[in-house]
C-alpha cells in the first residue's frame, strides 16, 4: 500500500515559482503555454534567489485568499480519486516496469503555478491546484514512472541529454492505460513525439520494459547516432 503524504505549503509553492523563473527548459518554449495571467509574477521573480524571492509570499497569501474555493475543492477531490486509485497505482507501474517500486512513501505538494516538477532525492511531486481532480492520476503516475526509470537505470552510458530524452519519451507506454485509468493521455513534449511514436511502436513488439530500453540505449549510444535524427 503506497503511503502518501499530500501537503500544501507556501515555501514549497514559491520553490515552484522560482525554479520555472530561473531555469531553462530544453523541450519547450514555456512561455507559449503558460497562461497569461502568470506573467507578471514571472518578471518579479526572475534572476532571484530562493531567499531573495521570499517577498512573493505576501503575493500568494492573496491568491490562497481569492482562490481558496477552487483550492479546497481540488485538494479535496483530488486527495478522495487519488486515495481511491492508490493499489491501481501501485500495479499499474509495477506491471509497466516488471519491478516492485522501490518505496511506498511519497509526498504530494499542492501548488498554485501550472509546474508539476518531481524531487526524486526526497520523493516529492509537486500537483496543479487549478486542473481537474482526475488529473492528480495521470500526474503522479507520469512522475513515478521517472522515478522508476532513475531508481533502475542508473547506469545506462547514456549522455545527460540522452538519458533525460529517452525518460521523457518512456511515458508514451502510459497510454496503454487510457482512459481505463488515465483522465487524459500522455501526450509528452513536442520535441518528443517522433522518438515517442517509433518508442511506442517498439513497445508494442516487446512488452517488456528492460527489453525496451535496452534496445533504445543501444541505438542512442551507437557511434555518430545523434538525438537530431528523432526530431
Amino acid at each position: 500500500m503506497l503511503d502518501i503524504v499530500f501537503r500544501f505549503d507556501i515555501e514549497k509553492d514559491l520553490k515552484n515559482r522560482v525554479e520555472w523563473c530561473n531555469t531553462v527548459s530544453h523541450w519547450k518554449n514555456r512561455k507559449q503555454w503558460l497562461p497569461a495571467r502568470y506573467a507578471p509574477y514571472i518578471s518579479l521573480l526572475k534572476w532571484k534567489t530562493f531567499l531573495e524571492s521570499q517577498f512573493f509570499i505576501e503575493t500568494l497569501k492573496h491568491i490562497y485568499q481569492e482562490k481558496n474555493k477552487q483550492i479546497e475543492y481540488f485538494i479535496g477531490e483530488s486527495t478522495k480519486i487519488l486515495q481511491d486509485k492508490i493499489s491501481i497505482i501501485k500495479r499499474t507501474l509495477e506491471e509497466i516496469i516488471g519491478k516492485l517500486l522501490y518505496t511506498d512513501h511519497f509526498t504530494l505538494n499542492f501548488t498554485t503555478f501550472p509546474r508539476c516538477p518531481y524531487d526524486i532525492k526526497n520523493n516529492e511531486i509537486w500537483i496543479y491546484v487549478f486542473d481537474q481532480p482526475q488529473s492528480i492520476i495521470w500526474t503522479v503516475l507520469h512522475e513515478l514512472q521517472h522515478f522508476m526509470f532513475i531508481h533502475y537505470f542508473p547506469n545506462t552510458n547514456l549522455k545527460k541529454n540522452e538519458f533525460e530524452f529517452l525518460k521523457e519519451s518512456l511515458t508514451v507506454i502510459l497510454n496503454d492505460y487510457y482512459p481505463q485509468i488515465l483522465f487524459r493521455e500522455d501526450r509528452g513534449y513536442p520535441l518528443h513525439q517522433k522518438f515517442r511514436t517509433l518508442l511506442y511502436q517498439k513497445w508494442k513488439e516487446v512488452k517488456n520494459f528492460d527489453m525496451l530500453v535496452e534496445y533504445w540505449i543501444k541505438i542512442l549510444t551507437k557511434d555518430a547516432i545523434s538525438l537530431q535524427i528523432f526530431l
